[in-house]
């Protein structure tokens, strides 16, 4: 699940995971941190998302948090490839 803000200009994202058996959503890292596209590890135990520009986070890429801590780790890509994110 994702939740932004709205308006315009830079949009804030978080994002939660929702374990089935208790249905709590729990953020995934700090507020505005979210990702705007996000998928699961083919094991479960670590999510990879976007931050776009347009994002309020301090950073934009490509991103893996994992699942327990909820700490995000950059992922080294070309600078294009940052400029191309819009929207995932």
């Amino acid at each position: 699940i994702k939740v932004w803000g709205g308006g315009f200009g830079k949009t804030g994202y978080s994002s939660f995971l929702v374990p089935l058996d208790t249905l709590k959503a729990d953020r995934l890292g700090d507020e505005d941190d979210g990702f705007d596209i996000a998928r699961f590890s083919p094991d479960g135990t670590r999510v990879v998302g976007t931050r776009t520009e347009y994002s309020k986070s301090a950073e934009a890429g490509v991103f893996v948090a994992d699942v327990k801590t909820g700490k995000a780790e950059p992922v080294p890509v070309a600078p294009e490839v940052v400029k191309g994110l819009v929207n995932g």
